[in-house]
């Protein structure tokens, strides 16, 4: 045993017998004995020299060779964990107006390159809205530009990013620390709800449990002590921003209760019995003053994010058994964010995160903290099969939207399965032990050749041994085959273990490169028919559009747009849930489909946003448009007064969204005197070797008539439209036009679908371009495919004059436009 392996026994002994004191009140003299013997024990295992060390951990740093798993997905699925449901808390409509950032991390680089920055900005993007996107950034990125060019980011540079204390400066002077948030001013208004939220779904458990003698308690993870508790200069004990609201939202849910049935009477009473400020508590490390400090946080090395002073672990275990009485009135925690603060009481039935998402705690660890199965008064845990997953939920409310909290937490989930084996055969089946309802069954190496065989007839594995497809569609789907006769008495503990194989074929979005793709192929004799050269002969030619409008129309027009059309969001809180499925599987882990969303609800918020951003409204709303600064200042002017009041509002969607609007009249103007001129230049047949690209299977329809051996598919109905054309006998070729051949167009460069050779009555080529879309009707359409068609149609009748081009929906369409 070598000495930093009798430093790891000793602490690991010194931590046992603390518990035994304070778990089993233990005497002095009896703890001396036991430390005796157990130190003489851990001497004699150092000369034991043993061959091989056994470790156990539910979140490994290092993956040694297993010889037992218990893995999440076993855990859940056994009943051995609580069930998950979430609630996230995010903000829509954002305003873009208060300069948010937050620093969440940085990367080094081995090759010498300087570190970079992940901040989480806000982003602006088509129509208007702005969203909340995490960047890397790098020493002299332009935020501004980062973001689509909010005016809340104007002047940020990154002038400096120093890795080794975690901090990034900015050429204004602005010095971001990691994991703490600038610039948001509905953190508050975030925070209360998700206060709200947990208390709901606090008394929502409780009504359910408290018959059952079952104390439910809630945990809130902060970042900040401050923010719960303060102290004065007498080091009197001052309520934090978080315990004000706490107790602001308690109360109010109180006065909300009505009795849904007589038996609700009896927990009403135990709610009202304790005041707010009695209900609630924190723990968090003591200074020598006792007063409630930040632990000291290592960021590097195995202890990172764990706090350095475990007084408030202590005290957590000193109280643990009065917090499950139903006699203490304790029951929401306040806790520092960090791992050594965290809670793990059997108890704790919602989790929230008063915080910004933080990278270095996994979700995993987040959640883990209330996982354990719960105990009522009695100390019995409440794991009968039939009802676990039914008293047992743990809510987590989280910071962020439920799809990011689900989606992150699925994607460790994945990465940790990949420790599962990867073959399903007959090395792996034989020996397992299979939990039946007669009790536990060895695999023989026979049952193991009979299953191993039975999938290989059913094409449930392919010829490496890998999972199909196809397995999972049987065992979902209920269409499986049955298994032999000599093993079918067991069909669904072999379908468990098959179950237990890594399937890499459904990694998907989550582990990676699982997605199965095909890279388009040039079909040579197609591209070289004469009646494909022809077509694209027809339509290759380059060309510039010409128009002309006046001024003061389009000044009317953009008025009489904004007037009628322009409305901007207010900005709501949105609270959105979902729930882990029962019975999942390791595909649905990897492909992100375990959680089953539930419900959305929106906190409506009725007071203007305040801004700290000035803006030059007249030169925005120009650069947008394009315009000059006289007509975009002449469009505010003549607006109605209501219409401009919306700026109060939401002042960065008001100025996307005007500009959006503006932008349409001038395009509807221009198209109405819409003129093309061939420029002399023409597209080479070439790019469609040069835009070959990788497109999912899934989208794509393998063609013998195509210029490539694959057509691909955006939509249902251009699948249909692309199997028409090939069962067509007078279709001679066909393309889907590659994305590098355009038309230009005052709304931007415009990309048609398809071009066609048809060959009717034996003998005369009809050459066709189409734009296919699910309806012939034109109130179906968005305005801006409107104008892209109005504007390709011209380009025809100047350009292309002897090429066809319609809007069509159907394949039956296409010929009824052609006769």
């Amino acid at each position: 045993m070598t000495s930093a392996h009798r430093e790891v026994s000793s602490r690991a002994l010194d931590e046992f017998l603390s518990w035994l004191t304070v778990e089993r009140g233990r005497s002095s003299n009896t703890i001396a004995a036991y430390r005796r013997d157990l130190l003489r024990y851990l001497a004699a295992l150092a000369r034991f020299k043993a061959p091989i060390a056994l470790r156990y951990s539910a979140t490994h740093k290092t993956r040694h060779n297993l010889v037992h798993r218990l893995d999440a997905l076993d855990a859940y699925n056994r009943k051995l964990v609580k069930r998950i449901s979430v609630r996230g808390v995010t903000v829509k409509n954002l305003p873009g107006t208060n300069g948010f950032l937050y620093l969440a991390g940085f990367r080094t680089f081995t090759d010498g390159r300087p570190p970079e920055a992940r901040v989480q900005i806000e982003v602006g993007l088509k129509g208007g809205t702005v969203k909340r996107r995490n960047v890397w950034l790098g020493k002299g990125d332009n935020l501004q530009g980062k973001s689509g060019d909010l005016t809340e980011y104007e002047g940020y540079v990154v002038a400096d990013i120093d890795a080794l204390n975690r901090t990034l400066t900015l050429t204004n002077g602005e010095i971001l620390e990691e994991g703490k948030v600038v610039g948001d001013v509905d953190e508050s208004a975030v925070r209360r709800i998700q206060i709200r939220e947990t208390i709901r779904s606090h008394f929502e458990r409780e009504r359910y449990l408290f018959l059952q003698g079952i104390k439910v308690l809630s945990l809130f993870f902060i970042d900040e002590v401050a923010k719960y508790r303060r102290y004065g200069e007498d080091g009197e004990q001052v309520a934090g921003d978080y315990a004000t609201i706490f107790e602001e939202e308690y109360e109010h849910a109180v006065g909300e209760l009505k009795e849904l049935d007589p038996t609700d009477g009896a927990w009403h009473a135990y709610v009202k019995r304790d005041q707010a400020r009695r209900v609630h508590d924190g723990y968090f490390s003591i200074d020598k003053k006792g007063r409630m400090v930040d632990p000291e946080v290592s960021r590097t090395g195995e202890e990172s994010g764990e706090a350095k002073d475990a007084s408030s672990y202590d005290l957590i275990l000193k109280n643990k058994a009065r917090l499950l009485s139903l006699d203490e009135p304790v029951r929401f925690i306040f806790s520092h964010s960090a791992l050594r603060e965290g809670w793990d009481n059997p108890n704790v039935f919602t989790i929230c995160t008063l915080k910004q998402s933080d990278h270095e705690i996994g979700k995993r660890q987040e959640v883990g903290r209330g996982l354990r199965i719960s105990v009522d008064n009695n100390g019995h845990r409440t794991d009968d099969p039939g009802l676990v997953h039914e008293i047992n939920v743990l809510t987590v409310v989280a910071s962020e939207s439920y799809e990011d909290f689900a989606r992150a937490l699925q994607d460790e989930m994945a990465e940790a399965l990949k420790g599962r084996p990867r073959k399903a055969n007959v090395a792996y089946f034989a020996s397992q032990v299979l939990r039946t309802d007669q009790g536990d069954v060895l695999v023989t190496q026979d049952d193991a050749e009979t299953l191993e065989f039975w999938l290989i007839q059913n094409g449930y594995i392919d010829k490496a041994r890998q999972i199909t497809p196809k397995w999972h569609e049987a065992t979902e789907g209920g269409t499986m085959e049955p298994l032999p006769p000599e093993i079918a008495d067991r069909t669904d503990a072999f379908v468990a273990l098959v179950n237990t194989v890594f399937d890499e074929s459904a990694l998907g979005r989550l582990v990676g490169n699982g997605r199965k793709t095909v890279q388009l192929r040039v079909v040579r004799e197609n591209l070289d028919k004469k009646a494909f050269q022809e077509l694209w002969h027809r339509i290759n030619e380059k060309a510039v559009y010409f128009s002309d409008f006046d001024t003061n129309t389009l000044v009317k027009a953009a008025v009489m747009r904004l007037d009628r059309d322009l409305s901007v969001q207010q900005q709501v809180i949105v609270v959105s849930g979902a729930s882990l499925q029962t019975g999942i599987d390791v595909e649905q882990v990897r492909s992100g489909r375990a959680f089953k969303e539930e419900r959305t609800r929106y906190e409506h918020r009725e007071q203007p946003v305040a801004s700290k951003v000035r803006y030059d409204i007249v030169g925005q709303l120009a650069r947008l448009t394009r315009l000059t600064r006289a007509t975009a200042g002449r469009i505010l002017q003549e607006i109605s007064p209501k219409t401009f009041a919306l700026f109060g509002q939401n002042p960065e969607q008001f100025l996307r969204k005007a500009a959006d609007l503006i932008r349409r009249e001038k395009v509807r103007l221009a198209i109405e005197t819409l003129r093309y001129e061939k420029t002399g230049e023409r597209y080479d047949v070439s790019i469609f070797e040069t835009d070959r690209h990788e497109v999912p299977i899934e989208r794509a329809l393998q063609a013998a008539s195509h210029v490539y051996d694959y057509v691909t598919f955006d939509s249902l109905n251009e699948r249909k439209f692309a199997e028409r054309l090939e069962a067509a006998e007078e279709v001679t070729v066909y393309a889907k036009l590659p994305r590098g051949f355009t038309i230009p167009t005052p709304s931007g460069s415009y990309n048609p679908d398809w071009a066609i050779a048809i060959e009717q009555d034996g003998v005369r080529q009809i050459y066709f371009v189409a734009e296919t879309k699910g309806s012939m009707l034109e109130e179906d359409l968005r305005e801006a495919e409107k104008q892209n068609i109005a504007s390709a149609e011209q380009y025809f009748r100047d350009v292309a004059t002897n090429v066809m081009f319609r809007k069509i929906d159907s394949y039956d369409a296409l010929m009824d436009a052609i006769t």
